[in-house]
């Protein structure tokens, strides 16, 4: 690290903190005020979808992005750039209009592609030696965040999203100007020695690779399908008025989190291939569960077994891949996150466009979900089979 003032160090881990849970609200904003935006622009699931494949569009250019401008101007201009761009985005959403709308969501989508990796990697740059705690929480802080969107938008909106968004921009302001220049000359130099001591990994010939890759697109195609559809999906049941506010998402999102805290417990106790087993199980249960719900109370139920289901398989996938290629294999990831927001792109969209297809039924486009979850279930089937024949082979040698 560059030779900074310690109190410096500390105040931008707080404001870090602070900024991420705001980066967890612009995350899953969008499945929040879709209802919303559905109704004011006549829109139906088709055209809904798209606008999750204008979000996770920018968020692949914003992750591609990030190693570029970190190395150009650090970490702490890049988290900048990223709330200047949620200021222009979450902005723009309000001045109406289909093209102006997926614009507005393409440009804050491209700010969350920038913000989530950059507070990550600048956390463990400033945590060299408690790295996985500092990750652990700033991730439980990036939850919460999540949780609060949909209420967020329930109690300061209205019904509408013009005033959630517009503070949502101001808070963005605050940060902008922070990072550029409070922290103007701060930064955190990022060690090289790493990438000289360590010797190349043979990583993108080996099938298991890919087969991680594949992983991801279908874990957080799935995490994205629910977040971004299961607000609207609630708000189509037979909600009481008393909790009309209130929609499955939040929900999923607590039990998510806190299915991250008690699989950080069990994986003492478990290997990765047993976590990853017993989350698809409740996962693929959870699925037919939402698809089959007949009321609001069964949508609630799922959303909770989901979010329990999922919490621990991006994170327990993350792992293996260092797991199996060493721990030099951390900065060979960059294709696990995009294709991961290339799932998203692809999941959401596919559930609206099935959902038109049947005259506007999430029912049957969230049947998606379960195709996923079975092509997850085959890929972990495929992985268990290639690292045994490799085991194999290694003892025969």
């Amino acid at each position: 690290m560059s030779n900074q003032n310690p109190n410096g160090f500390s105040s931008l881990k707080i404001l870090l903190h602070f900024s991420f849970f705001i980066v967890g609200i612009v995350t899953v904003l969008l499945g929040q005020i879709l209802p919303i935006l559905a109704v004011d622009l006549s829109l139906n699931d088709k055209q809904s979808g798209f606008c999750f494949t204008a979000q996770f569009g920018g968020s692949i250019i914003g992750t591609v992005s990030t190693a570029f401008l970190i190395r150009r101007f650090g970490f702490v201009k890049t988290l900048g750039l990223a709330f200047l761009l949620f200021i222009a985005g979450l902005g723009a959403i309000n001045f109406g209009g289909l093209e102006i709308s997926w614009a507005s969501v393409f440009i804050y989508g491209i700010g969350v592609g920038l913000a989530i990796p950059s507070t990550l990697m600048l956390t463990a740059a400033l945590n060299p030696v408690k790295t996985t705690s500092a990750l652990n929480l700033m991730s439980f802080v990036w939850g919460l965040g999540a949780i609060a969107s949909q209420p967020f938008v329930s109690f300061l909106g209205s019904g509408k999203f013009v005033f959630p968004t517009l503070l949502l921009a101001a808070i963005s302001v605050l940060f902008a100007i922070i990072y550029l220049i409070s922290f103007k000359s701060f930064d955190v130099q990022k060690n090289e020695s790493a990438s000289e001591t360590n010797p190349a990994v043979p990583i993108w010939s080996n099938p298991k690779s890919w087969l991680i890759v594949a992983f991801g697109f279908c874990d957080v195609g799935i995490e994205s399908g629910i977040s971004g559809w299961l607000t609207s999906y609630t708000s189509r049941s037979d909600l009481p008025p008393a909790i009309s506010w209130l929609s499955a998402t939040p929900i999923f999102f607590t039990f998510f989190v806190a299915g991250r805290g008690f699989a950080a417990v069990v994986a003492r106790f478990l290997s990765n291939n047993q976590i990853i087993w017993a989350s698809l199980s409740v996962t693929f249960l959870g699925t037919i569960l939402l698809i089959l719900s007949a009321g609001w109370q069964t949508i609630f139920l799922s959303a909770a077994i989901l979010g329990l289901g999922l919490a621990a398989v991006f994170p327990t996938n993350m792992s293996r891949f260092t797991e199996t290629f060493g721990a030099a294999a951390n900065e060979k990831t960059v294709p696990l996150f995009v294709m991961g927001s290339v799932g998203s792109i692809t999941i959401t969209w596919l559930i609206g466009y099935i959902s038109n297809l049947y005259a506007n039924s999430l029912k049957a486009g969230l049947a998606v979900l379960l195709g996923a979850a079975v092509v997850l279930l085959i890929l972990q089937i495929l992985f268990q089979t290639v690292n045994r024949i490799e085991n194999n082979s290694d003892s025969l040698k």
